[in-house]
C-alpha cells in the first residue's frame, strides 16, 4: 500500500482518483487531495488524479511499480 497526495490545490478544487490493475482504494475512498492505495499483485499501475476547479479541469498521472521485485537467482556472471 502507499499514500499519494496533491498539494497546493486551489480553493474549492475536487480530486477524483482512479488506478489500473488490481488496485483498490483504502476504505473505498477515491476522492480528496490524498489517497491510499492497495495492490496485491506485482505490476506497473497508473494512478490518475482528475482535478476539477474554477480554473479548469486537469489530469495528472503517475506510473507506480507495486509488489515484490523479482528474486535474483544468486548467480553472477563474470566475463
Amino acid at each position: 500500500s502507499g499514500t499519494y497526495s496533491i498539494s497546493n490545490l486551489p480553493c474549492g478544487a475536487t480530486v477524483n482518483w482512479s488506478a489500473t490493475g488490481n488496485t483498490t482504494f483504502n476504505g473505498g475512498n477515491a476522492t480528496g487531495n490524498s489517497v491510499t492505495i492497495n495492490n496485491s499483485g506485482t505490476e506497473v499501475i497508473t494512478l490518475t488524479a482528475n482535478i476539477s476547479s474554477a480554473c479548469g479541469n486537469f489530469t495528472r498521472t503517475k506510473s507506480i511499480t507495486v509488489g515484490l521485485p523479482p528474486l535474483s537467482d544468486g548467480v553472477t556472471t563474470v566475463w
